[in-house]
């Protein structure tokens, strides 16, 4: 897909963007599963995806980082984080609802 490109649904989206959304997705959702809301910059490496996320501004530095000085991130808002785990989910369905609802309660 090119810059500006609209997409009346999901299945019309290109895999060359579909796939870097979903990536990301899962790693939210791994994430939003831990609770954990800071990462650093070698976990969101392995997405493969991590300078589009930052040059996008959906990845912003922390303030502070940790005590071993490693650069922390996070999203750059937590609905950007639940937003991409729910489409990880809703695309790849890797949880039955019942977990699903466990998951959303343990929040």
């Amino acid at each position: 897909g090119s810059e500006g490109d609209t997409y009346d649904s999901w299945d019309e989206v290109p895999e060359d963007v579909r796939s870097p959304i979903l990536r990301l997705g899962k790693f939210a959702f791994d994430k939003l599963q831990a609770q954990c809301l800071v990462f650093s910059e070698s976990e969101l490496r392995v997405t493969g995806v991590f300078r589009q996320a930052t040059e996008l501004g959906l990845l912003v530095a922390c303030d502070r980082t940790a005590k071993d000085k490693v650069k922390q991130w996070r999203f750059s808002h937590l609905i950007l984080l639940e937003n991409l785990a729910a489409k990880y989910v809703f695309c790849c369905g890797p949880m039955t609802s019942g977990k699903i609802v466990r998951l959303v309660e343990s929040l």
